[in-house]
């Protein structure tokens, strides 16, 4: 076996320890002769960073966009508070803290989603599949990252082209640095934007652009989060014990914006990461006094709307809705560059501004800009633009877990059983007929018409009232109806109706209704138990 040279320059040392492919060879190599040891204690923090990259970029590029403050929401409680250094054992700490935080996140995943989750995604979850298990894990990094540049009380929630930009591998943001990090003339980006000033690191764990099926696990993990989040809806009382409505001067008596608000809260909860909703979750779903408690003792009852007065439902699934639809077209100088480049995070040429130029990649002003204005037309264009024969419809294409998938799984009929065709119009018919003699689903006589008309109606209030006064269903039952078939597009008032027709089909079989002609269809849904063993809480 050949010995290695008793002397061997420090430059070789270090450029083999950079190619290690993951910590524990790095700490092998590191104690292989005094000569490594004192070269990997040199550069120990860049010689980590490198090697946590190459392990997964997206788990790399968390730690960059998170300060090793000595609580994660810092900058809630002091914005102003000086930014740490990291020291490589504080590098380590924080690291670790991230990987037990996702093991606990996905053994909460597994208990209470696994009825409609995907069989491939529940044995990555469970640890049976590899290299599912790391598609898994990159989805969980890339959600938090996500919620660390846009969520976290930074008022980044409707920066939309900053957050497809993130998502397509931040090709934008580097052409802001190749030019200087010039502000667009013709897409001028404000404070609130992040391409206005993008971080260091932007968008390296999504290199190149992140594909369909990496969006879709995405959208997947992030549903997950929102389902552990739902048993806090409608626990208002708690909930204002606990000073959530304190500065939204919500009235007691007012239950339904005392509901509206808490729901809003917990869509605020989602923009703070995984983390947070770790902190407010238990394995047992009807544990919600020591949730609220733990809120209010961490500072996350202290909250505020979005600058915009839109509510943050749509965070994170409108920027994937719009990634998904637009995939990044790359340059051929980009992607020779980012077939080339590979390692390290140095070796990118993307972790300082000052590596572009020297690399080459950054092209002309014209071009940039021209690229530019292009890409925020396709963007601002995107929902006027009209389906045309050779298209796919949105509904098959959108990564966001259908609802029909979920309501098999949470019946127990098998996976890929076909969805239920929409209702026709002779269905609707035959139903309303069926339905008429009894008093429970009567149409409700309609109200005088008004002299003055609106020019615009809702398209929400003209669904309920189509199907509340003329297909005779519960004003709650059809509002939970929309909301569970909302594709976060718009509402579906089609499959809304073949759902309620479903549920009410299913319910007249087991006898409810006959049992309790006073309980809704809403509430037999929730007291089901597929629904009670699956911990799932409708909102």
């Amino acid at each position: 076996m050949p010995q290695m040279p008793t002397q061997v320059p420090d430059d070789v040392v270090l450029s083999l320890l950079h190619q290690v492919c993951s910590l524990d060879d790095l700490f092998r190599f590191a104690i292989i002769s005094r000569q490594f040891y004192r070269v990997f204690k040199e550069h120990e923090l860049e010689l980590i960073k490198s090697a946590v990259f190459t392990t997964s970029p997206p788990a790399w590029e968390l730690r960059e966009m998170s300060p090793p403050w000595n609580t994660e929401w810092q900058v809630l409680v002091d914005p102003d508070s000086p930014v740490p250094e990291y020291t490589p054992a504080l590098y380590l700490q924080r690291y670790a803290q991230d990987i037990y935080t996702l093991a606990q996140l996905k053994s909460l995943i597994l208990n209470r989603c696994e009825t409609f989750l995907r069989p491939e995604t529940i044995r990555g979850l469970a640890g049976e599949d590899d290299q599912r298990a790391a598609e898994v894990d990159d989805a969980f990094w890339r959600i938090w990252t996500f919620c660390r540049i846009f969520g976290c009380g930074k008022h980044r929630e409707g920066d939309i082209i900053g957050q497809v930009d993130w998502l397509n591998g931040g090709a934008m943001a580097m052409d802001n640095y190749g030019c200087g990090t010039l502000a667009s003339v013709t897409e001028p980006f404000g404070m609130n934007n992040v391409l206005f000033e993008p971080p260091t690191g932007f968008g390296l764990g999504n290199k190149g652009g992140l594909s369909h099926d990496e969006l879709y696990n995405m959208t997947e993990i992030w549903t997950c989060l929102g389902v552990l989040l739902q048993p806090l809806h409608g626990r208002c009382r708690e909930a204002r014990e606990a000073g959530i409505f304190k500065s939204h001067r919500v009235s007691e008596k007012d239950m339904t914006r005392e509901e509206t608000v808490l729901e809003e809260w917990t869509y605020y909860v989602l923009t703070l990461g995984p983390s947070a909703v770790l902190n407010l979750t238990s394995i047992y779903p009807s544990d919600h006094g020591t949730a609220f408690k733990k809120a209010q003792s961490i500072g996350l009852t202290k909250w505020e709307l979005s600058e915009s007065g839109a509510s943050r439902s749509s965070f994170f699934k409108e920027a994937v809705s719009k990634a998904y639809s637009n995939p990044p077209q790359l340059s051929p100088s980009f992607s020779d560059t980012s077939s080339g480049t590979s390692g390290s995070p140095t070796s990118h040429g993307r972790a300082s501004p000052c590596n572009f130029n020297s690399r080459g990649v950054n092209p002309p002003i014209t071009d940039h800009r021209r690229r530019q204005v292009a890409y925020a037309e396709q963007l601002r264009n995107q929902p006027k633009r009209s389906k045309s024969p050779g298209f796919h419809s949105f509904a098959d294409e959108r990564p966001i877990s259908k609802y029909s998938l979920i309501m098999s799984r949470l019946e127990g009929l098998p996976y890929g059983q076909p969805p239920p065709p929409l209702p026709t119009q002779a269905m609707m018919a035959s139903y309303v007929a069926q339905c008429a003699p009894t008093s429970q689903y009567a149409p409700l006589p309609r109200p005088p018409m008004h002299m003055y008309t609106p020019q615009v109606r809702d398209p929400v209030d003209q669904a309920i009232d189509m199907m509340v006064r003329e297909l005779g269903f519960k004003e709650e039952d059809v509002k939970w109806a929309l909301k569970i078939t909302d594709s976060g597009e718009g509402i579906n008032a089609n499959a809304a109706v073949s759902l309620l027709i479903r549920e009410h089909q299913l319910s007249e079989r087991n006898n409810l209704l006959a049992r309790n002609r006073s309980s809704s269809l809403l509430s037999s849904v929730i007291s089901s138990p597929e629904s009670m063993n699956s911990a799932w809480r409708w909102a």
